[in-house]
């Protein structure tokens, strides 16, 4: 994994963060922040694979990925 600080505020205890991993399971990140005694309190996914997510997608939709998008990720899986 990599990790990059964007921001941190200290007064309030935050920080905004960019974290890159290879390989994800279920709450794998929030588990990785406990395990430093921190919590995650807002996540988002800019990437999937060679995908990276529309930041005009609204958050809990989605939109139908095209036939060279569902190769490129298939041929990376």
């Amino acid at each position: 994994a990599s990790l990059r600080i964007i921001e941190a505020d200290r007064s309030a205890g935050r920080s905004r963060i960019e974290l890159t991993i290879t390989e994800g399971r279920f709450h794998q990140v929030k588990r990785m922040f406990q395990a430093v005694d921190m919590s995650v309190t807002f996540l988002r996914r800019i990437s999937m694979g060679s995908l990276h997510i529309d930041d005009d997608l609204p958050t809990g939709s989605y939109r139908v990925l095209t036939p060279e998008e569902v190769s490129e990720l298939s041929r990376t899986v």
